[in-house]
């Protein structure tokens, strides 16, 4: 993997969004636990924020999981192929 595939999808050669969102949202969840296990946040923000941190968190992995298998490189063509030479 190059550096480049971190922010652009190799398929395509485009920005990816979700490539470029998920080690920052990623960074962002550890910063809360990390404040949530040291005490800092309130008591009443800790459900909610991490309510919302998960579901976006879930939102970008989708996003992510979803161009993968759609895109030729992605886990749908790999399986076609495996079962191609296996014919």
């Amino acid at each position: 993997m190059k550096i480049v595939e971190l922010i652009t999808d190799p398929s395509s050669q485009q920005l990816s969004m979700s490539r470029l969102c998920l080690p920052v949202v990623m960074a962002i969840d550890l910063g809360w636990v990390v404040s949530a296990v040291m005490g800092w946040p309130p008591k009443e923000a800790l459900n909610p924020v991490s309510s919302m941190l998960g579901v976006i968190t879930g939102g970008i992995c989708g996003v992510y999981g979803l161009s993968t298998v759609k895109t030729g490189g992605g886990i749908v063509e790999r399986i076609k192929t495996v079962f191609q030479k296996a014919a």
